[in-house]
């Protein structure tokens, strides 16, 4: 069997035809056994695909959404990156990111190192890669939290989506917001909330 190769926007498209969404939860550290499974997911898919090496799941799915570390699993491969890739860099970001130690524990700070998290965001995404930049392959939903109201917000690429361009205003619409930034608000989560 034959693919395809789509971009972002013919993902996204509303042309009626039903859709593939991956959603990916968070979790921490927890995100390497959803890397497990996408990496057998990936392996199936390519087969399927004649075993073109240069297979990936955004090929393949028209939306892939994402929470917490979730959020970083999908905006990877949502840049069209190998899950063998993202395990990897993921790796590297577990031991200098999350390294516990005793002042670490969650009673006097978050239990990771929030500059080292932003420094290796920006470096497996870009610094200067938008949500709405030619980077993204198909379409990226990141789910983060208002701080105001406490309510789920959901970030998209989508550049027909209510918020995606910028408005009258002046507000920045989503397309603007540097990706490296929408992940990080998605992993913005209380010390109480996050389970290691």
């Amino acid at each position: 069997m034959t693919y395809r190769v789509a971009n972002r926007d013919q993902h996204l498209s509303a042309d009626g035809g039903p859709k593939r969404i991956l959603a990916l939860d968070g979790g921490g550290l927890r995100g390497i056994l959803s890397l497990a499974i996408l990496q057998q997911v990936e392996t199936v898919l390519r087969e399927r695909h004649d075993g073109d090496a240069d297979f990936r799941l955004a090929h393949y799915f028209d939306l892939i959404a994402g929470t917490s570390t979730g959020a970083i699993i999908a905006a990877a491969l949502a840049m069209g990156r190998s899950v063998e890739w993202i395990r990897g860099q993921y790796m590297q970001l577990g031991k200098r990111v999350f390294e516990k130690s005793w002042l670490r524990q969650g009673f006097l700070r978050a239990k990771y190192d929030e500059g080292q998290l932003v420094k290796e965001l920006q470096e497996v995404f870009g610094a200067d890669t938008t949500l709405g930049g030619p980077k993204l392959q198909t379409g990226l939903l990141v789910i983060t939290k208002r701080i105001d109201t406490g309510s789920c917000w959901p970030i998209s690429n989508n550049p027909r989506g209510k918020y995606f361009a910028d408005r009258p205003s002046g507000i920045v619409g989503n397309g603007e917001y540097p990706l490296w930034q929408v992940v990080r608000a998605s992993t913005a989560a209380p010390a109480s909330a996050v389970a290691w």
